[in-house]
């Protein structure tokens, strides 16, 4: 079933990863009201996951929460054959997961390095490697990873290290999956938000120092989302799209 204008994703189960609040509920919530069965996953934000999945019209839409560390193999395995088992099929992925953090490189502990690398280029590693197969079977899918717009500068980042190196990761890894899948109705591209109104830092000069003087909305970053996921961008693969309003151009 192929939906309409106002729902082009009708039909199509759509897996959001670390939804349960912030960026990732609001793709979710995008996706739904655009038709998609959405699979709001979540790690340690069960109540959240939970509580959204039923807004967004819980079992009778589709809709429903599934918990997965998504650092580790097994778990993410599992999290996959269970919402193939449930829904029977992904058709869409967003790779939201991540952690943000703001510390001086050398004050930053091993552990905070490690979780920093692993809930960002790992986790959408495992992700993707875990739901490829399944699309590959189907012949069609479509992936967006989620970075940063200051992803593909390779500019020193004194206190946010680990997190940039994930997301340039990030970046890495969706040109080379956009590489191995470009063989059938695969997509994998990367969606880079700038500066949002709820994000944890902002420039010193405030929205005058975005060139289009204001800061980033979600209903910016879901369209840039959605235009990746549609069925009508088939041809466009391995690209990664700042949303930024000219910040990190």
């Amino acid at each position: 079933m192929t939906g309409g204008p106002a729902r082009p994703f009708a039909g199509q189960v759509a897996l959001v990863t670390g939804a349960a609040r912030r960026t990732g509920a609001a793709i979710a919530a995008h996706l739904a009201a655009r038709g998609a069965a959405v699979v709001v996953h979540y790690h340690t934000g069960a109540t959240e996951a939970r509580a959204l999945a039923e807004r967004l019209g819980g079992g009778a839409a589709g809709c429903y929460a599934e918990g997965a560390d998504l650092t580790r193999p097994g778990g993410v395995g599992a999290l996959i054959e269970r919402i193939v088992t449930r829904s029977g099929r992904i058709d869409l992925l967003v790779n939201n997961v991540g952690t943000f953090q703001v510390k001086p490189i050398e004050k930053v502990e091993p552990a905070e390095w490690d979780r920093a690398i692993h809930t960002t280029v790992t986790a959408a590693f495992l992700v993707c490697r875990a739901v490829l197969p399944h699309m590959r079977r189907r012949g069609y899918g479509r992936i967006v990873n989620i970075a940063d717009s200051a992803a593909d500068k390779l500019s020193p980042q004194p206190t946010l290290a680990p997190y940039m190196v994930g997301k340039t990761g990030v970046l890495i890894l969706t040109r080379s999956l956009a590489a191995a899948t470009a063989d059938c109705d695969i997509t994998v591209n990367a969606v880079s938000p700038g500066i949002m109104e709820n994000s944890v830092t902002k420039p010193s000069g405030g929205p005058a120092a975005i060139p289009k003087g204001r800061y980033g909305t979600y209903a910016d970053l879901n369209g840039a989302v959605e235009f990746f996921l549609r069925r009508e961008t088939a041809y466009v693969t391995g690209e990664n799209l700042k949303v930024a309003g000219g910040w990190h151009s």
